[in-house]
């Protein structure tokens, strides 16, 4: 009888499974037995990711008074690597640091490797003040004959708004009526403290009359979204007087 010439194979655990009598060397004649680290093995398929790793023992039955022959094949697997899954960050440009390891999904390994936009290498804290927009690539390498795995994360960075206030008029006898505007585009939310216990929400422009003497300052807050919002104080104070009688 022949079974084989004995040989050595190393899988990845996610191969698919594989015939063990294909890797045996020689001309092994078929029809023998598979016994393995968790017993016999009758079809001889190894399947990595599951079965144990070790020596797979083929013999095929001698007919007397010729003994039977047997052929191991040494198999080894593999861990593959996990990068996790894609994910996504939105931060404001004054926000805190970015973790781009936490924006991953699933179970990612950690101890790789972050490049980001423009091949440039990167840790996974980011600094939105200064960090560009973009894909964040996170890559872990395996063992051979695994492949590395890759996972990416696109960073989304908002500007702080930077609103202004005008004015048409600045002082007058009470009652005075004022125009308020801003340079601020129509997608950001607009807030308005008009000093005088009103607020407004419109960002194009609003009229307020103040009827009471007084000095009023105006506060204009706008917020873009994920928390990015800026504030400006004080550029449009109003000047309120009494009418002499």
């Amino acid at each position: 009888p022949s079974a084989g010439v004995d040989a050595m194979v190393m899988f990845c655990s996610a191969d698919a499974a594989q015939s063990l009598f294909i890797l045996l060397g020689g001309a092994p004649q078929a029809g023998g037995l598979w016994s393995g680290p968790n017993g016999a093995v009758p079809s001889g398929t190894f399947q990595p990711g599951t079965d144990a790793p070790g020596a797979y023992v083929y013999t095929v039955d001698g007919t007397a008074p010729c003994l039977s022959d047997n052929a191991v094949v040494q198999v080894g697997v593999s861990p593959v690597a996990d990068a996790g899954t894609p994910g996504s960050v939105t931060a404001c440009s004054n926000g805190t640091p970015i973790d781009l390891f936490q924006a991953l999904g699933g179970a990612p390994q950690s101890g790789g490797a972050w490049m980001g936009p423009g091949g440039v290498p990167c840790g996974p804290a980011l600094d939105p003040s200064s960090a560009m927009g973009g894909a964040y690539v996170y890559t872990v390498s395996a063992p051979a004959p695994c492949p590395q795995a890759s996972s990416t994360v696109d960073v989304t960075i908002i500007a702080v708004p930077e609103p202004t206030i005008t004015s048409l008029v600045g002082e007058g006898c009470a009652p005075v009526s004022v125009v308020f505007s801003t340079d601020q585009p129509v997608a950001g939310n607009c807030l308005w403290d008009l000093g005088n216990g009103q607020t407004s929400s419109q960002c194009g422009g609003d009229t307020v009359v103040y009827d009471v003497p007084g000095n009023y300052v105006v506060t204009l807050t706008v917020d873009v979204g994920s928390g990015c919002s800026g504030t400006v104080a004080g550029q449009a104070p109003i000047a309120v007087y009494a009418a002499p009688v």
